[in-house]
């Protein structure tokens, strides 16, 4: 049983990861955002269902190894280590015990840059280990998923060669992935094929000297941590470590060539060097990485296929290894800093080692970069597309219109007849999506049979893109073509000779063409003219195809900011899409893969040409500088929080003698800087000023002077950025430090209803210029504005009483006088009052005139709402409220949005169809920064009798569509009875950086009548990047949508000054006495965020 809820523990996207897969969503004429219904992928489980027990990493107090060395600036002997590490076991065998004694397992203990013990335990166990003494925090487990002769040229690598003589030798460069192939050409192995099935035969035994080990050309050392068999995703799977980190699966043999491959001429020799600017005019079958001389080292994470959650104790080993640079290309979407592989990379930082690691693969959509790159400190790389052309084909359809297509396997010939478009079609009674194409049986059950002349259709998502055509071949189809889900051309694969996905060996011969998407946004669009041509011929012709994404940033480059603190994410950018290098078991073969797996181990080796080239600097100073010196320029569509400050410049980036820090941050190994300068979440009805500090250090023998600047991103909104000084001069071996001020106007941001994510960024580069060099520090500040509505009631006498309103954010003290203040006069139940709950004691049933019985003497209520010094105008919608949650009660403290306050629903009617639309409104006392990261539960009880019937969710549409996370907020419906999954039809409408969530749903959907009349409902919230943390109202609601007890779905515009405006809301005695409402919830998504965004109008 898969739930929605699998990101838990960390998943990183594996190579170019897919997008959702449906139609492009529309907003009607209500606001709301419709999307594809109907049933999908039956497997699904909401995470209310799931009682599976959880992984868990306890944190403990005292310093691990990397830290007590920081702190005393020197390297500990391997005596003093091994002290260390024996008090921190003494201190984790308390939470190592309890675990045992309450029925858990033990899954790791770590040490060196991490002070933990990786549990498995009953979720209701979690407080115990909490409670623990040492014990610091709880986190979860992140599962993490898999995220050269064009590329290398295309940085300008080899002139660095040339001019510098640095290939990285003597460095030390961690791979932590699924292991190195060593028998390939490419590490200097013996390059053939037996090689590598000898090898593999004893993959479990200690690895020939010759080819791994201290005595080994290149890959000189590592750890298998998991064996060829482990998956974290699959129930029972039981990590078996092994001395020997060979890989089975590909990812991290081709990462380490990227890196650091020798090369492997056109006739299949190793090559080691030399290494100068005519290297890359050489011929190659696999060309040369960008530090084909450092030293590797493997940490073998992953099995043969799936997923890993041992990341974290491989940064440990690595660590005590001493590697001077580590690359991660894998990461978990929805990344934080406090993630535990974000903190032991930091950690790692900390000890002196570059920490590299890819930005992820679910897309450029707000808040979705991943861990362990959100670490502080850690290089997180974002892909560009590095390829100015490839193979390509014109698709010729019966009225002589043409598409264009990739042929992503330089397949030819191409055919020469006539070809019959099969698309294929999902069975809805089927688990499987068949119109991903990812299985033999999804082409044989839509019509593929051999000998048919047919090329078959499938649409990007979950499976691997080069498995498609293996199953498409294997059926009988002529040829194969993919559709993607972005408006750019599928990645070229080249040759594919085997299935990623499962690793069995088979030589693609039919075409494999990509063609532009995105399914349902136009039927011109090229991927709806090929669904509209089904059952029709097409001609296919050979044609070369210029790459409209030359330069651009890669489709699936996942975007930033840093979930939580929207802190600065990715850093840089290196080329991540159809890279060419070792593939795994090929002996001299190369392989083609994209992905910010691709475009991180760039970083790496450039990193590793920073070390050589600036023996002296800190790890902080050579990470500043990969920062410093990136280019935006060289980016076609450059967005700061998709990549940082742009491309990786290798030949600055070693000549450069200056490094600029901004942003201070405190790890267990102390405190240090980075180059960012991250302003954070910042909301307020007028206008929000910071400053910050940048510092510049000379490292060379004489001074330099720059000039200051700022300049905006294309996506900035206004704002003005200051410094104190504008020249400054850093004398050799000193420091010098500018003063950064920046002011954003709020009425001039932009409001949380424009639809979509309506994320707002105020970001920008501080350029310093001197005489032959540039550098940069990046800004960000993510704005929200605020309105300023508050709502009051009007009882039959005397003034309105006003019940909520804040004029500016972050009036912590006066939020909790406030809160203090009305505990007294809260409702008879044990929830405090809040922002939001009435500030005296008269209230709804005195408005309404409830007698002692329940019974209602006056039907009619008046709402009065103002906008007094609001920054925007907004409009305020008005429901039923049905429950209300203490705060401070969630499972976990501190995940984003997961503090459940309030529950409410409104009605209206869908046309003449007697139907009717439900909203449910969640009110969260915290923020989220993209809600679809947790998974917002309604649980309906259509009959009354106990029993949830439907649970509707909101939660990332991709995870549910496609197994791949992009960050947008879709509701589905899981009918408990029959375990089917129904898309509702609409996106969810939680604006970014908000803390409410907002749940269409039809009526029919629920299967909810008029004549079958009041239902009940509650909520439930879960995070599925931490499957530990949860929230869930008490008690029911009662609800009925042709008979509501206070009338509602009014939505009110509110200008900014608006006061007093009048909104009648009749209530009906019986359906009140009946339900027995809460009261009235008041929606305002442009007020501040938590309380303020639902203000409760309670019964007293």
């Amino acid at each position: 049983m898969r739930t929605w809820k699998y990101l838990a523990g960390v998943a990183v996207v594996a190579l170019a990861a897919p997008l959702s897969v449906q139609a492009a969503p529309v907003v009607g004429n209500d606001g709301l955002t419709t999307a594809p219904g109907g049933k999908i992928d039956s497997k699904l489980t909401p995470s209310s269902l799931d009682k599976a027990p959880v992984k868990v990493i306890v944190e403990l107090s005292d310093d691990p190894v990397t830290v007590v060395e920081a702190k005393q600036d020197r390297e500990l002997d391997t005596g003093q280590k091994a002290a260390v590490r024996d008090q921190l076991k003494r201190q984790q065998k308390g939470v190592v015990d309890t675990t045992k004694k309450v029925g858990g397992t033990v899954l790791a203990e770590m040490q060196d840059a991490y002070n933990g013990v990786k549990v498995q335990v009953s979720g209701a166990e979690l407080s115990t280990l909490a409670g623990l003494a040492g014990v610091k925090a709880v986190h979860p487990v992140e599962i993490h998923r898999l995220d050269n002769a064009t590329s290398v040229p295309y940085l300008g690598v080899p002139q660095v060669w040339q001019d510098t003589g640095y290939t990285g030798k003597n460095i030390k460069v961690g791979i932590i992935d699924t292991g190195i192939d060593y028998t390939h050409a490419d590490f200097a192995g013996p390059g053939t094929t037996d090689a590598f099935r000898t090898a593999l035969a004893g993959e479990a035994q200690a690895a020939n000297p010759a080819l791994f080990g201290p005595g080994a050309p290149r890959v000189k050392g590592g750890w298998d941590f998991v064996g060829n068999a482990y998956d974290a995703e699959q129930k029972g799977s039981v990590p078996k470590p092994d001395p020997n980190p060979l890989d089975c699966n590909g990812h991290g043999t081709h990462v380490a060539g990227t890196t650091g491959g020798g090369g492997v001429t056109a006739e299949g020799r190793s090559y080691s060097g030399p290494y100068n600017a005519a290297t890359a005019s050489q011929a190659w079958t696999i060309g040369p990485g960008v530090a084909p001389q450092v030293d590797l080292y493997a940490y073998k994470v992953f099995g043969c296929t799936g997923t890993t959650d041992v990341t974290t104790e491989a940064i440990d080993r690595a660590v005590a290894d001493g590697v001077n640079v580590i690359n991660m290309s894998l990461g978990s979407s929805y990344g934080t800093a406090d993630d535990p592989s974000a903190v032991a990379a930091s950690n790692a930082v900390g000890a002196g080692v570059v920490v590299v690691a890819s930005a992820g693969n679910s897309g450029p959509n707000p808040y979705l970069t991943g861990s362990p790159g959100t670490g502080r400190g850690v290089a997180s790389v974002a892909a560009n597309d590095a390829t100015a052309q490839f193979p390509g084909a014109t698709l010729t359809f019966a009225d002589r219109s043409t598409i264009s297509a990739v042929n992503a396997n330089a397949a030819t010939p191409l055919p020469s007849t006539p070809l019959t478009v099969v698309v294929l079609k999902d069975d809805p009674q089927t688990s499987e999506n068949e119109a991903l194409g990812c299985s033999v049986d999804a082409y044989t059950k839509n019509g593929i049979k051999k000998g048919g002349n047919q090329v078959a259709v499938s649409v990007r998502g979950t499976c691997a893109r080069a498995a498609r055509p293996i199953y498409a071949q294997e059926a009988g189809a002529a040829a194969a073509i993919m559709i993607d889900t972005s408006a750019n051309f599928p990645p070229f694969e080249g040759p594919i000779t085997a299935n990623p996905d499962t690793g069995a060996p088979f030589t693609v011969t039919i075409p494999f063409l990509g063609v532009r998407g995105v399914l349902g946004s136009a039927a011109t669009d090229d991927g709806d003219k090929l669904v509209a041509a089904a059952g029709q011929s097409i001609t296919v012709a050979s044609k070369p195809l210029d790459n409209p994404a030359f330069t651009k940033f890669a489709s699936f480059s996942s975007g930033g900011p840093r979930t939580g603190d929207s802190g600065l994410k990715a850093n840089v950018t290196a080329p991540g899409v159809s890279t060419v290098s070792a593939g795994v078991g090929r002996g001299t073969g190369a392989d083609v893969k994209s992905g910010t797996s691709m475009a991180a181990p760039h970083v790496a080796g450039v990193a590793a040409l920073n070390v050589q080239a600036h023996p002296q600097w800190s790890s902080q100073d050579i990470a500043a500088n990969l920062v410093n010196t990136a280019d935006p320029s060289k980016v076609g569509d450059y967005r700061m929080t998709l990549g940082g400050t742009g491309l990786i410049d290798v030949k600055q980036s070693v000549a450069s003698q200056v490094t600029v820090v901004g942003d201070s941050y405190t790890t267990d190994d102390g405190r240090f800087r980075e180059a960012t300068l991250s302003f954070g979440f910042a909301e307020s009805n007028k206008k929000i000023t910071d400053h910050k500090r940048i510092t510049l250090t000379n490292h060379g023998r004489t001074p330099v002077t720059f000039t200051l600047s700022n300049e905006a991103t294309p996506q900035s909104r206004p704002a003005s950025v200051t410094f104190n000084t504008r020249r400054v001069t850093v004398m050799p071996g000193r420091s010098a430090s500018v003063t950064v001020n920046v002011r954003v106007d709020m009425d001039k941001v932009g409001s949380a209803l424009a639809g979509g994510f309506a994320f707002y960024e105020a970001s920008g580069n501080v350029v310093l210029n001197a005489p032959g060099q540039q550098l940069r520090v990046p800004w960000l500040l993510v704005p929200r504005a605020a309105s300023d509505v508050s709502a009051s009631l009007r009882p039959d006498h005397g003034r309105p009483r006003v019940l909520t309103g804040t004029t500016a954010a972050g009036n912590d003290a006066a939020s909790d006088q406030a809160e203090a203040s009305t505990d007294d006069a809260a409702a008879s139940s044990d929830v405090p009052a809040t922002e939001g709950v009435e500030a005296s004691s008269v209230g709804i049933d005195t408005a309404l005139g409830v007698d002692n019985r329940g019974g209602v003497t006056r039907p009619n209520l008046q709402l009065e709402l103002s906008n007094r010094r609001g920054a925007i105008d907004t409009t305020a919608d008005v429901y039923q409220l049905g429950l209300v949650d203490a705060r401070r009660d969630a499972t976990v403290k501190g995940e984003p949005g997961i503090d459940l306050r309030a529950l409410g629903v409104q009605s209206s009617d869908l046309g003449s169809s007697g139907d009717k639309l439900l909203v449910f409104a969640m009110n969260s006392y915290d923020r989220y920064s993209n809600a679809a990261r947790n998974e917002s539960q309604v649980l309906v009880d259509t009959n009354n009798d106990g029993t949830t019937d439907y649970i509707v969710s909101a939660v990332d549409s991709g995870l549910v569509r496609s197994g791949s996370a992009d960050g947008r907020n879709e509701v589905f419906v899981y009918n408990v009875a029959t375990k089917a999954t129904t898309a509702a039809g609409y996106m969810a409408f939680s604006p970014t950086d908000n803390s409410t969530t907002l749940l269409p749903v039809k009526a029919s959907t629920l299967g909810i009548t008029q004549a079958s009349g009041t239902f009940s409902y509650t909520g439930k919230i879960s995070s599925i990047a931490n499957g530990a943390a949860t929230d869930a109202f008490d008690g029911t609601a009662k609800y009925n949508p042709w008979k509501p007890a206070i009338e509602n779905g009014q939505s009110v515009s509110l200008k900014v000054g608006a006061r007093h405006v009048k909104v009648p809301s009749r209530v009906d005695a019986a359906a009140f006495a009946d339900q027995r409402p809460e009261g009235v919830m008041v929606v305002v998504m442009d007020n501040t965020s938590g309380p303020n965004e639902a203000i409760l109008l309670r019964r007293r």
